[in-house]
């Protein structure tokens, strides 16, 4: 059987799950060439979400990285249109929470907005 896996941490020769906590995970995979990957979107969207699309846009990348790292389980799950999932706290910070944990409050209409940003970005391109 294959595994596939993330070349995350550059001192591991191998695969390693991507099981870091939330915020240094995405910003471990932001670097990956590419793109952008889901797992940015996410976070765009996220921050957009919570303080709006206006306020974000004026984020600069050391800001917009901090609000990310302090929405709570309970403001990220609004931010995606979904729920908080079970066994975990809503007031618990995304710093708090692990990689795989994060997929556990992905919805589909996060992935459809996910495939209409990857649609308007390749209009965009022509």
């Amino acid at each position: 059987m294959v595994t596939a896996c993330l070349p995350i941490d550059p001192r591991y020769r191998g695969c390693k799950p991507p099981n870091l906590p939330v915020p240094e995970g995405v910003r471990r995979l932001e670097g990956q060439a590419g793109g952008t990957t889901f797992l940015e979107y996410l976070k765009e969207d996220a921050v957009q979400r919570a303080v709006g699309a206006g306020p974000a846009g004026r984020l600069d990348g050391a800001s917009r990285e901090r609000l990310f790292r302090e929405l709570t389980a309970g403001a990220f799950a609004t931010a995606l249109g979904g729920r908080v999932p079970d066994q975990i706290d809503p007031d618990t910070p995304l710093a708090n929470l692990r990689m795989t944990t994060l997929f556990r409050f992905l919805t589909v209409g996060t992935l459809a907005r996910y495939m209409d940003f990857m649609l308007a970005m390749r209009g965009a391109r022509g």
